[in-house]
Order: C-alpha cells, then structure tokens, then sequence
C-alpha cells in the first residue's frame, strides 16, 4: 500500500464539490507536494506509517481529515482544511508527532507547520502555512 497522498484521498467525501476553487486547488497541490515529501523522510526515518483504516490512506477521520467546505461544522470556523491548507495525518502511535518534535530543522526546510501533539491524540495535523503566532509547534485556540 502507497503512502503517497493523492488529491482524490484529500477530497475524500468532498471530491468534486464546488468549494474547491481553482485556489484552492493550488493550495492542495502545494500541501500534498510538502506532506508527501514529509512523509517520505518520516519513513526513512524509521517510522512505520499506519493508515487510517477508515480512510485506507494516511489521512486521519472519517472523512474530514482533508479537505472540508466552506460549511463544514468540524473543526475550527476558519480552518486550514477549508482553504485546501491543512490535512490531519494518521498516527494511531504518536511516532509521526515525535519525529516531528525531533526533527523541526526538515519541517522547516519542507514548509510545515504543526499542531502540536498535546492537542492531536492518535492524529497530526499539518498545514503549509504558519499560524497566527508564526510557531512551527502551536496549539489551537
């Protein structure tokens, strides 16, 4: 089974669904390309990635761990996953946050940025812009 995370896999319930604009769609892309370039350096890193087994893909949930729409009461308001900028990560281990928390120097050099893991049991999310605070590690609120 590939890691790889396709755009298909990030729409996930919401494929072909009007609020995903030509933006956004840019923003997807751009997400996808670093996520999947994390991901690869998190296995070499010795990390065993497990697929969600809800979504047989590295994409967390049951439906919203990618893209959400502009309606979407899951999440915050205005959050990433609605602009095609954030994507919650399968990780049923806690392994992939602590790579994460170990290894800020590649998440920098990638462009990610990272709720931090106190907030995301069993999941990590990432987005491809900085938080509000400008912290690669930051929690919500």
């Amino acid at each position: 089974m590939s890691v790889i995370i396709t755009q298909d896999q990030y729409l996930g319930p919401y494929k072909g669904h009007a609020d995903f604009t030509p933006e956004r769609q840019r923003n997807a892309t751009d997400l996808l390309m670093k996520s999947n370039l994390l991901l690869s350096h998190i296995a070499a890193g010795g990390v065993t990635l497990r697929p969600d087994p809800d979504t047989k893909c590295m994409i967390s949930g049951n439906g919203n761990g990618g893209f959400r729409p502009q309606n979407c009461t899951t999440g915050a308001k205005l959050s990433n996953h609605k602009d095609g900028s954030g994507i919650d990560i399968s990780d049923p281990l806690g392994m992939i946050d602590i790579w994460c928390l170990c290894n800020e120097k590649i998440l920098i050099e990638v462009g990610i940025w990272l709720e931090h893991p106190l907030s995301t049991e069993g999941w990590s999310h990432w987005q491809r812009v900085p938080p509000k605070s400008g912290r690669r590690y930051y929690l919500p609120g």
